[in-house]
């Protein structure tokens, strides 16, 4: 399993949004099966809600 951060500017268009300038910062998660020494399968999840809410200068929940 791996946990990890990602921070930034949003500074090119992203998921229909034009560049705000905007700076980000969401978490996410990565679960990985490991079968002889080799990744079989990866379950990714990351803050896609917030990272919008970012980027378009919304309303961010607490």
């Amino acid at each position: 399993m791996l946990h990890w951060r990602m921070t930034g500017t949003h500074t090119g268009d992203a998921f229909g949004f034009a560049a705000s300038g905007n700076p980000v910062d969401i978490d996410g998660q990565d679960i990985m099966r490991v079968v002889d020494g080799k990744i079989t399968e990866i379950y990714h999840v990351e803050e896609l809600l917030k990272l919008t809410q970012q980027i378009s200068g919304g309303a961010q929940s607490a």
